[in-house]
Formats: C-alpha cells, structure tokens, sequence
C-alpha cells in the first residue's frame, strides 16, 4: 500500500493533471503550471516547494528540470508520473475536505 497523501497533495497531482501533468517552480518556492495568471502580481493557485518535495518522495511526482543556484542545483520543474487513485490515497481528513 502507498503513504497516504494529504489535501494539499491531492489539490498539486490535480492542478498539475488538469494542466498538462507538469508543475513549474516560481520564485520563493511556489509551484504551478506553466502560463499561471497572477491576480495583482500573486499566482492564482500554488503549492508549496515541501508539498512537491513530499510527493517526489512518493513517487507521484519526479523532476525534469534543474537549474543552478549559489547553493548547487535545483529543481525548476516536475512532472506526474503515478497519478494513481490519488484521491483513494488522501488520508481521511484529506477526502472529508479538512487537509
């Protein structure tokens, strides 16, 4: 059986499959599609570098791009590749909407 995923984990695999199955990484660690319109310079929905972090470590989620950085090199983009039943997966405050 898989870890379970948590809400905001479900809202990132969804984001990302209704926007071709990639997440791109913004400025200060917010990752969205590609094209993602800003409402008065904010990105309309995100989610968070830790969010991707965990579910590369599921292996929901595996990156494609790296740039270099001060600090070496890091992920700039990343792709679906088990989107699996996700929502059967989310834990029980994560289906009932509470995550």
């Amino acid at each position: 059986m898989s870890k379970a995923i948590s809400a905001t984990m479900v809202f990132a695999i969804d984001m990302a499959m209704q926007h071709g199955g990639e997440l791109v990484r913004h400025q200060g660690g917010y990752w969205t599609w590609r094209g993602c319109p800003r409402d008065g310079g904010h990105l309309i929905e995100y989610a968070g570098t830790p969010t991707v972090q965990a579910l590369v470590e599921r292996k929901r989620l595996e990156y494609t791009e790296w740039r270099d950085g001060r600090q070496g090199k890091f992920p700039i983009a990343a792709r679906v590749v088990n989107e699996g039943d996700h929502h059967a997966d989310a834990g029980s405050e994560a289906r009932q909407g509470n995550g």
